[in-house]
């Protein structure tokens, strides 16, 4: 009934730039940026009767876990038009292209759903936040400033890629960007925005990025990234002296954001703008395992039983032999499983986002206290978060 593919011409492409620009409400001039960003060969559509009748795009990248960068395939602009939806049209286009991305030798695929229930009928589930946070300006007041600001010309944006790194490092959640995704975080549609970087070599940077059509004066931290105390402080310093022209300010954080502790004591006026969770489908589930990253120190062994009702190459049972941050994975017919799980409910311990004795609360997986207490020491680390949107 269905046929599921790239674009075969241009009437194809045309037709669904109308479904994606109903559907996401975006200014219909930017969608040519949004092409060239995504690259037109990363486009897939779902047709019925040779007609288009969904489509979504991906951006071919990786995202770091346990300081490692895992390949993944970055899903958006999904899009099926109003007449087409309740009749399983999406979840068609989402289960062809999840099993196109397991062939295609992506690791894992993650996205930000509109609504969760129909990834998570192909396999994806929560697996890390994105908040924006708002407040007035006037709370920072005088702040120090060790190191001196300096504007960094868009021509030089390569030189924020070590430090970028180095705190992606530290996370889980970032992405492993590449030039579009870059792009797309220094560069927004209005183009009212300039990064400044302190410490040489560069210690931090943050994206400003000056809001139009804003009732009040705001401005918006795209990114801030710091890998020093001074070089934080610094960026914040900056973004203070913004205050005789600007009354808020915004910016991305963790879930837990510690950058507040910088201003003094919490307060109702610093709030959470929106908040959302991104999802993530793994889809190789040995590589998955084997491409994350782990503390060093950890000597653990785990097994695990997993089902997958759409990847059968993700069933069944693996032991987990974790040495000096290395994983091995063994397949095979092993005797018992620590922990059991559908392969959703592994998706939130892989990230870091919910410990296991958390997620055997929810019935996501089941398993004895021994094997809880040993996936929580493989899979411990930081919250999962990031600043980027797709």
């Amino acid at each position: 009934m269905f046929d599921y593919g790239a674009s075969r011409n241009a009437a194809e492409f045309a037709r669904f730039r109308e479904i994606a620009l109903q559907a996401f409400q975006f200014p219909e001039a930017s969608w040519p940026r949004y092409v060239e960003r995504m690259g037109e060969e990363n486009f897939r559509f779902l047709r019925r009767d040779d007609q288009v009748v969904a489509g979504l795009g991906f951006y071919p990248m990786g995202q770091y876990f346990g300081g490692r960068v895992v390949p993944m395939a970055g899903v958006a602009v999904v899009a099926v038009p109003p007449e087409e939806r309740g009749y399983g049209v999406g979840l068609e286009l989402m289960r062809r292209n999840t099993e196109e991305l397991a062939r295609s030798g992506y690791a894992i695929a993650t996205l930000f759903p509109a609504t969760q229930t129909l990834y998570r009928k192909v396999g994806y589930q929560q697996a890390g936040y994105r908040t924006s946070y708002e407040m007035p300006i006037a709370r920072l007041g005088k702040m120090p400033r060790p190191l001196a600001a300096r504007p960094l010309a868009s021509s030089h944006q390569g030189e924020l890629h070590a430090p970028y790194e180095c705190a992606a490092r530290r996370a889980n959640g970032f992405l492993a960007r590449t030039p579009q995704i870059w792009s797309r975080m220094l560069e927004p549609r209005d183009g009212n925005a300039q990064t400044y970087v302190v410490g040489s070599p560069i210690e931090g940077y943050v994206c400003l990025h000056t809001l139009s059509g804003e009732k009040e004066a705001a401005i918006e931290a795209r990114e801030l990234v710091a890998n020093s105390a001074a070089a934080l402080t610094s960026l914040w310093a900056l973004i203070a002296d913004h205050r005789a022209q600007i009354t808020t300010v915004r910016w991305q954080g963790a879930a837990n954001d510690a950058l507040q502790s910088l201003f003094l004591e919490p307060r109702p006026d610093t709030t959470p703008l929106s908040w959302e969770r991104w999802m993530v489908r793994i889809l190789d589930l040995p590589a998955a395992l084997i491409a994350r990253g782990y503390p060093d120190e950890i000597e653990q062994e785990l097994t695990i039983e997993v089902t997958d009702d759409l990847l059968p190459a993700n069933n069944g049972r693996f032991h987990l032999r974790l040495a000096e941050g290395t994983m091995q994975v063994e397949r095979g017919s092993i005797a018992t499983a620590g922990l059991k799980m559908d392969v959703r409910g592994l998706v939130p311990l892989y990230t870091s986002l919910f410990d296991a004795r958390t997620l055997a609360m929810l019935g996501w997986i089941e398993g004895d206290e021994r094997a809880l207490r040993a996936a929580d020491r493989i899979f411990s680390g930081p919250e999962p978060w990031m600043a980027d949107g797709f």
